[in-house]
């Protein structure tokens, strides 16, 4: 019997709010303890409750970490004890103010939910984002309290299940800038040490109206977490960015070959990054590039916000949220909404050309900074291989992929696009080709311009109920040989295309036909000859799911 509304109401009764029920629960200290305890948490039964319900949603993806209810920002993205940690902006039914929801994972790929890790209380109307700093005893939590500032908690069990708010908080307070936001303003923060004590950065902006804003990361410095003070703007953008672009949910971590990136979340476009050089004496942070993960702002069905963190393997690792596009959410209610993308892996790639003497504009327009990959702990859900070797597709051809299909798989290729101007595959493909999803390669054949990794949503569904998303266009320079090695991760609802080890770029799609699942491979203005294609089916990470594996 689904008792979900009963649990809710009983813990309305017993407390003012489910936030204050949050904020008062204790845990043992004990891992051993800690485990069973939560073995008859009354919150965690009705997590899945909730998750048993919202496996009814034809959408829901089985091998990305879902929403029980709802998963808003992901924060606090760390490493402590042997296991990763990921935060997030979630809630219940009923519940005031947004919390930090929780999950832990082994290995980056099987989440399991936890508690709530803190609430509001009387200091914050909600525990907005913000990120976490691993010491050797405890994790410290950086957050924005809405309404008042920026705020710290602490966490040093084996499970960071019980959380201490620092009593001083907010530690950053809400300033009083003028509306061109002098001297700054406090929003989402990130938090790390150094040899002299603590920095944060506050992800906001400077510039007024919103249209007009320009991104402003402020740096803060203490060095007891209590009193901080404003040194000055580690970033203050009006040449890379976008007019309009603010610098919310920041993540600054170092990225390999002496840079550091800074990863960040625009409300007009969307995810984006920065990958330059930190000098730790100035505290001043040279930006090398400037590039997006949101390839068409933030209209719906895209990349969210990101978390990143360093992990106990030196690699830096981030993790972004998606949302459905639905024009109308109420579709989603009761079947969970939101979810984590596949783990990246990121890294500096060893030249950048920007520096090089002489200096080669056109290889430093082209250029893609970064690394990106998906985590390859992500290969253990494989099963049911199968393979294609040496395949040719004629000009203007389309060949169906008669033994590739299905709505939970990943494809992996590589092929010779020789001469075409695109080539690609469609996804999710009914048999006569009424929903498709289009994923392809452009070759622009111009010197000046960075060709293009596409994704085409415009033929995805049948549903008249869904948003509208002009294509995900990713610049992607193309090698001289024609080489393309693509990675393809297709979860139901979700696509996740990483190019070439450089590129990377994700929509949401809902089609309507159950039957669209198949895969057929073109080619536009020349021949292309597929090299090889793997495609595997993926497991489910959660055990209300594993009906649909093989769908």
């Amino acid at each position: 019997m689904d008792n979900t509304e009963e649990y809710i109401e009983q813990y309305k009764n017993k407390l003012e709010s489910l936030s204050q029920f949050i904020d008062k629960k204790q845990y043992p200290d004990n891992l051993d303890e800690q485990l069973t305890a939560l073995e008859d948490d009354e919150l965690m039964k009705l997590y899945r409750e909730l998750r048993q319900k919202a496996a009814a949603n034809r959408y829901r993806p089985i091998y990305h970490f879902t929403a029980f209810n709802w998963i808003g920002d992901p924060n606090g993205l760390c490493y402590w004890q042997g296991k990763y940690h990921c935060f997030y902006q979630g809630h219940l039914p009923g519940m005031r103010g947004v919390c930090w929801g929780h999950a832990v994972s082994d290995d980056l790929v099987h989440w399991q939910d936890l508690p709530f890790a803190f609430a509001p209380d009387e200091t914050d109307l909600s525990c907005f984002s913000g990120q976490t700093w691993v010491e050797e005893k405890r994790v410290i939590a950086i957050y924005h309290g809405k309404g008042k500032g920026n705020c710290i908690a602490e966490s040093s069990d084996p499970l960071l299940l019980n959380w201490r708010k620092n009593p001083n908080n907010p530690v950053i307070p809400d300033g009083q800038p003028d509306e061109e936001g002098y001297p700054y303003r406090v929003f989402d923060p990130c938090i790390w040490k150094e040899e002299d004590g603590y920095y944060s950065l506050a992800g906001t902006s400077r510039g007024f109206p919103r249209e007009r804003r320009q991104t402003c990361d402020h740096l803060f410095h203490s060095k007891d977490l209590i009193h901080w003070e404003y040194l000055h703007p580690l970033v203050e953008d009006g040449f890379f960015c976008t007019m309009g672009d603010d610098g919310a949910c920041p993540n600054f971590w170092p990225v390999g070959n002496g840079k550091h990136v800074l990863v960040l979340f625009s409300h007009r476009t969307g995810s984006r990054y920065y990958v330059g050089e930190y000098d730790k004496k100035t505290h001043k942070f040279q930006i090398d590039y400037h590039r997006y993960f949101s390839h068409n702002g933030i209209i719906g069905q895209g990349i969210g916000t990101p978390t990143t963190t360093m992990d106990h393997k030196k690699r830096n690792i981030t993790i972004f949220n998606y949302h459905e596009g639905f024009k109308d959410q109420d579709p989603q209610l009761g079947l969970g909404s939101g979810v984590f993308s596949l783990p990246l892996v990121m890294k500096a790639k060893d030249r950048f050309p920007v520096n090089d003497r002489p200096y080669s504009e056109l290889e430093a327009l082209r250029f893609n900074p970064l690394k990106i990959s998906p985590a390859p702990e992500v290969e253990v859900l494989r099963f049911n291989g199968k393979k294609i070797e040496n395949l040719e597709v004629r000009a203007n051809q389309e060949l169906i992929l008669e033994e590739i299909a299905g709505k939970a798989i990943e494809i992996k290729i590589k092929m010779n696009i020789h001469q075409a101007r695109e080539a690609g595959f469609y996804v999710l493909r009914s048999p006569a080709g009424e929903e498709k999803t289009k994923i392809s390669v452009m070759n622009v054949f111009h010197g000046k311009f960075p060709d293009s990794l596409l994704i085409d949503t415009t033929q995805s569904s049948l549903r008249t109920d869904l948003s509208s998303r002009p294509p995900e266009n990713a610049p992607l320079p193309l090698r001289q040989d024609g080489i393309v090695e693509l990675r393809i991760f297709i979860d139901r609802s979700m696509i996740e295309v990483f190019a070439d080890s450089q590129q990377f770029a994700a929509v949401r799609v809902c089609p309507q036909r159950e039957d669209s699942r198949g895969v057929s491979i073109f080619a536009k203005g020349d021949r292309i000859i597929l090299n090889s294609l793997e495609c595997w089916q993926m497991k489910a990470i959660s055990p209300e799911l594993a009906f649909r594996q093989g769908d």
